[in-house]
């Protein structure tokens, strides 16, 4: 009734445009609920694009921390510049990851890098030491402390073979093998790193000082190979020192290159999970972007329906009371009651254009019916004068006879 009412205040033109603005009100709904859609899907793969960007780099990075790795566990074992340049290869990859995972990340993140970076530099810092203590050592048997543990060895073999010869041959055999004794324990606590090695290098040194203690000679040669003996021993001090610092240093690579690979990890879980999330948001986006256009299709067909069925009601229903009405005019009925001649649409125009005719209609039988009346009384008055003729007539007559 209420929209009864309403529809019957509004023109049957505004009726007709209200039915074709109610699907453009649901196009413009669909259209408004499809650009957000497409806006949140838009976002949602700049998250998921983004995040996989943020994962390539972390993996990246962690090859650049295996390379360093392996570099570093390579140059310890066989030095060489190949291993240098492979550790900085492996930084600069690492370092040049770093910054495109800071810059992909949002501000709030981007301070969790700071120790990453600090650490991968730290890590070029202790391998520059690395190096340097290696460098001291040197790469080959002929640079460095090896090569001067070579050349005081070697002096001292070449003392007892061209400038003892006043040793007996026993003496001298005794000698050259506890030499020989103590050029195994070097190498193999350069091989090995292993302190027995050490120990006993050291305790043959002073079984080679008895041995020699106990041979007859002039004190001013003695005292020449007590010099290269205690040269030697020094020098092996000075290998042994570096070794030393070398250690640490690995482990210390090795430990800030272990502490790094789980932040890397744990970049790659977090864009992993950042772009789990994002694709299970941009599947619900869809899903509730494909509802409500569903939805809203689904009411506006139900609005059109009724929206449709109501002013097509709004507009038959009074044309077929007022087709009823002139009906009844038509046949001559002009008793019957006009509907809706005070509306104020198009059709109350017609109810309104209804009654001027149908009071035309009884206008003209009123002046129909006076016109007949006029007619009849002439009538009787020219039937009335002729009977006074007749009787005026017949009384002259009779006067007359």
């Amino acid at each position: 009734m209420y929209l009864a009412r309403i529809f019957g205040r509004l023109s049957v033109r505004t009726r007709i445009i209200v039915l074709g603005v109610i699907p453009m009100i649901g196009f413009l709904a669909n259209a408004v609920a499809f650009i957000s859609g497409d806006a949140e899907v838009g976002r949602a793969f700049d998250t998921v694009h983004r995040n996989t960007a943020v994962s390539d780099a972390s993996r990246d990075l962690k090859i650049g921390l295996l390379m360093m790795r392996t570099a570093t566990v390579e140059f310890v074992a066989h030095p060489s510049d190949t291993e240098v340049k492979d550790f900085d290869e492996g930084q600069a990859m690492a370092l040049q990851c770093i910054e495109r995972i800071q810059s992909m990340l949002p501000e709030s993140e981007q301070s969790s890098i700071m120790p990453l970076r600090a650490t991968v530099r730290d890590l070029k810092t202790s391998f520059a030491s690395l190096v340097n203590e290696q460098r001291a050592l040197g790469f080959t048997d002929k640079q460095g402390i090896t090569a001067d543990l070579s050349a005081a060895s070697d002096a001292i073999e070449k003392l007892i073979q061209d400038d003892l010869t006043w040793v007996g041959e026993v003496d001298r055999a005794k000698l050259l093998m506890s030499l020989l004794t103590m050029r195994r324990y070097e190498i193999e606590y350069r091989l090995k790193r292993d302190h027995i090695a050490e120990r006993r290098f050291l305790d043959e040194i002073r079984h080679f000082n008895d041995i020699f203690e106990s041979v007859d000679g002039a004190p001013a040669m003695k005292e020449k190979l007590n010099q290269e003996v205690q040269h030697y021993s020094y020098v092996f001090a000075q290998w042994v020192a570096s070794t030393d610092n070398v250690v640490p240093l690995l482990s210390l690579i090795s430990h800030d290159t272990e502490s790094v690979l789980p932040d890397a990890n744990k970049i790659i879980d977090g864009a992993s999970d950042d772009a789990s999330a994002a694709a299970a948001g941009l599947a619900a986006s869809r899903a509730r972007t494909r509802q409500f256009i569903i939805w809203v299709d689904l009411a506006i067909i139900l609005i059109v329906l009724g929206f449709s069925w109501r002013i097509g009601r709004s507009i038959t229903y009074p044309l077929e009371k007022l087709a009823g009405a002139m009906k009844r005019l038509a046949d001559g009925d002009t008793s019957a009651q006009i509907p809706l001649s005070q509306s104020r649409d198009e059709i109350g125009a017609m109810a309104r254009t209804v009654v001027v005719f149908r009071d035309n209609m009884i206008e003209r039988e009123r002046l129909a019916a006076i016109q007949q009346d006029s007619s009849a009384a002439r009538e009787q008055r020219g039937e009335a004068v002729a009977a006074s003729i007749r009787r005026f007539r017949a009384s002259i007559e009779q006067a007359l006879s």
